[in-house]
């Protein structure tokens, strides 16, 4: 070949080849947003925490900070409610995960838009419809003492049950979407081959459906705990002062006080921490649960004693449920059918129970908003159509809502275009350093967001970015870039690499066997992907309060301010309006997968 036609041959090089023999190029793109739009500026605020207020280098907010049981005592509460929080999205969301792979497509359509629709809803809306719902005047104490249930109204919120509740009514629907990407992977008829070898309905989902499962609840898991700990919003309106979280004490520091320096001192307090439970959770389940990394070396020490003991706790569980099968099999006569076994009516209806507490608050939201009163409570008085009249006859409203809906669009498209390369890098490449990477990926998600936004709006204001659009996209990525790719990381956890093999062995290129038969099989958590960008974006409202300026702001911002200012019904006619266009938006969405499978 002469050097004209090799030079040739090179240029013609395709892309898939070229990232094929440098693959860190895939997750490059990744590492060089975050390092210059998340590690850089919050370096800049973390390093202030060894300044004390003259400037000069000091250890002094560090003294402060463990010279008073305070601080490590509301540390220590974060990271228990946090802790607690996660058990019971995971505890009442596998179930309903579960459902959603073996319902009837109505049913499974309908609890899926019971799950997604309160994604979809604000969390300041959400906990002020469970202020509605479970407040001392709320509906449940109000329907109760009116059949003369209960004298003195129960004390459901403003408490550490409070806390309790507005944590998991926001958090299981993430945690719920993140096992289901996972469980709707595996191949349905591995129980049932499982069954023809003799094995019971019980031993079939623990010891091969439950174990296929696990990346999902690890990732569902971590990432619920990690959203937890930067809560603020819930805890204030649900909570009392006992319920104080780290966050809250942030934000009191340097967005009350101005104390900046002493506030990034308790933010470096709340990353060690958070960096030390992600030790644990290596040591317990281990970090290639996420990346899908096979581990070169066999767990041994502390590491095989919580695998083994796991294992063998899963092997009991089995057997316990197990028995109980043939108890209730002799007391009522019946054998259960292996086609019957994927719908039981036990499941399902503590599916829809679980998702009447996800978006049945939402609902009482809607009366409100046709109140002709003022007052933002239960019950609602008169009938008026006068919110609805102020909020589209509102320019601010509508520019807001414009703003927020153009951003969250712009902000996933993006994300999904980094996801998808770095989640496949992080899968299936056996590399050093893969911890740090995904470490790097996830800090985003656990540091508190008000002081990213302080961060980001230190920097922009060097570079003229506040109450910009690319200012406000590129700040929003930062959040929803890892949420988009640790959900396609675990969907790729489960994918069967040997039809790649097949495909290449048959003389398809990479980029062919990866348009043709990859995207198409991990196309359900791409969208899965997409939707948690789209979220977390939409619903970003810290960050919007900092790099957002004047009359250039979002819809979560316009509605933060509304209820610091006065809670209204105006608020109700805001939900009630983005629930509808949810509603519609998950309508043509789904009219539209039905006709792309009819091609």
């Amino acid at each position: 070949m002469s050097p004209i036609t090799q030079s040739t041959a090179r240029r013609k090089l395709p892309v898939s080849e070229f990232l094929s023999r440098w693959p860190l190029l895939q997750i490059a793109p990744l590492l060089i947003f975050l390092t210059l739009v998340f590690v850089l500026p919050v370096g800049s605020i973390l390093v202030l925490s060894i300044y004390d207020g003259t400037g000069a280098l000091s250890l002094e907010n560090f003294r402060r900070l463990f010279g008073s049981n305070l601080y490590t005592g509301v540390l220590l509460k974060t990271i228990q409610t946090a802790s607690w929080t996660t058990g019971l999205c995971l505890l009442f969301g596998y179930p309903v995960a579960f459902a959603l792979t073996k319902a009837r497509a109505n049913f499974q359509v309908a609890l899926l838009a019971a799950v997604l629709v309160p994604l979809w809803t604000s969390f300041l809306i959400r906990s002020l419809s469970l202020v509605i719902v479970f407040g001392r005047r709320g509906v449940i104490n109000g329907t109760a003492e009116q059949f003369g249930w209960i004298d003195t109204p129960l004390a459901f919120i403003y408490n550490w049950s409070g806390v309790m509740i507005g944590l998991t009514n926001s958090l299981l629907p993430l945690s719920i979407i993140t096992m289901y990407s996972v469980m709707q992977a595996i191949e349905p008829n591995l129980a049932k081959a499982a069954s023809t070898l003799g094995a019971r309905p019980s031993h079939g989902f623990w010891r091969v459906y439950f174990p296929l499962s696990v990346p999902g609840v690890a990732a569902g898991g971590i990432l619920t705990f990690v959203s937890a700990l930067g809560f603020f919003i819930t805890p204030q309106l649900l909570g009392s002062p006992r319920e104080t979280m780290i966050a809250q004490l942030i934000i009191q520091q340097i967005d009350e006080l101005l104390n900046w320096n002493f506030g990034a001192a308790i933010a470096v307090m709340l990353l060690a921490a958070t960096l030390i439970s992600f030790v644990a959770f290596e040591l317990v389940v281990g970090m290639q649960i996420l990346t899908g990394e096979e581990s070169g070396r066999r767990p041994s020490g502390f590491n095989k004693a919580i695998r083994t003991g796991g294992m063998k706790l899963v092997n009991a569980l089995s057997w316990v449920t197990a028995w109980v099968g043939i108890g209730f099999e002799k007391i009522t006569g019946s054998k259960p059918k292996v086609a019957d076994s994927d719908r039981r009516p036990i499941l399902m209806i503590f599916s829809v129970a679980t998702a009447l507490f996800l978006s049945l608050p939402i609902f009482f939201m809607i009366p409100i908003s046709f109140s002709d009163s003022l007052l933002f409570g239960w019950p609602p008085q008169g009938l008026s159509f006068r919110w609805y009249e102020a909020v589209i006859g509102s320019s601010v409203w509508m520019s807001a809502a414009g703003r927020s809906f153009g951003v969250a669009l712009i902000t996933s498209a993006l994300a999904i275009l980094m996801a998808v390369p770095s989640a496949l890098y992080l899968v299936r490449q056996r590399v050093r350093g893969k911890f740090l990477m995904v470490l790097l990926l996830t800090i985003p998600i656990f540091l508190p967001h008000i002081i990213t936004g302080v961060a980001l709006y230190y920097t922009y204001s060097r570079y003229g970015l506040v109450g910009t659009w690319i200012g406000l996209i590129l700040g929003h990525l930062v959040f929803s870039l890892p949420y988009a790719t640790i959900s396609l990381m675990a969907v790729l956890k489960n994918y069967n690499r040997s039809i790649d093999y097949a495909a290449w062995t048959l003389g398809a290129s990479k980029f062919a066997t990866f348009r043709h038969i990859t995207l198409p099989i991990i196309k359900p958590g791409i969208y899965s992907a997409f939707l948690f960008a789209f979220i977390q974006s939409f619903d970003e409202v810290t960050v919007s309060l900092f790099i957002t300026g004047g009359r250039f702001t979002t819809l979560p911002k316009q509605l933060y301010q509304q209820a610091v200012y006065g809670e209204t019904p105006e608020l109700a006619a805001v939900s009630t309006i983005l629930f509808v266009t949810v509603c519609l938006v998950m309508m043509a969405a789904r009219l539209l997968s039905k006709r792309a499978t009819s091609f």
